[in-house]
């Protein structure tokens, strides 16, 4: 529900559980479709600041795009999570969302036991996202644009200071608007004359 929260720009609301749907089988025997009521959603209650939430999403989109999570830059929408693996290899997941999905995928064993050296989150967990995801053909909708109360700035990844013309290979970085490093990178000469 966390991830929900983030992915609703920070709105909590109560998860709704289901505890089990009755499908007649006579109405599957005759080839009848049968159609599922859902509750309607409760109304978002803010818990994050819509700035922070955003923030967070751009955090675990890097899963995704750098890390982990990479698999996943298969599916053609923005995912956004977090794998995760117990030690020696107990439990593996991958839990994340879309703009208007949010889910998880565990892999273990009911009595715990190691799935094997080399399996973890992405190995594991994460392509059974991906085939979720791909094999519903599910509609990922579109993340916000940056929200004013947050600005982005060229880093220099030495020190995490404002990047300046000698800066090697600078990042974008991404701040709440009176967080962002205000002081520029000295320059090579400067470091040596300050030492």
């Amino acid at each position: 529900n966390a991830y929900a929260t983030i992915a609703s720009d920070g709105g909590y609301a109560d998860p709704i559980f289901i505890r089990g749907i009755d499908v007649s089988p006579i109405s599957t025997l005759r080839g009848q479709k049968t159609t599922l009521e859902w509750p309607a959603p409760p109304a978002l209650i803010p818990a994050i600041s819509e700035d922070v939430s955003w923030l967070i999403q751009r955090l675990l989109r890097g899963v995704v795009t750098e890390g982990s999570g990479r698999r996943l830059l298969k599916y053609k929408g923005e995912v956004i999570g977090k794998t995760g693996t117990t030690n020696d290899a107990k439990d593996a997941w991958f839990v994340g969302s879309l703009p208007n999905l949010t889910f998880g995928v565990w892999v273990g064993y009911d009595a715990p036991r190691s799935l094997g050296k080399k399996e973890g989150g992405s190995r594991s967990a994460a392509p059974i996202v991906l085939s979720f995801l791909t094999s519903f053909q599910w509609k990922a909708g579109q993340w916000r644009d940056q929200p004013e109360g947050v600005i982005k700035r060229e880093i220099d990844p030495q020190n995490g200071l404002l990047a300046a013309p000698h800066t090697t290979k600078p990042f974008i970085g991404y701040f709440l608007k009176g967080t962002e490093p205000t002081e520029a990178s000295p320059s090579p000469d400067q470091t040596k004359t300050n030492k």
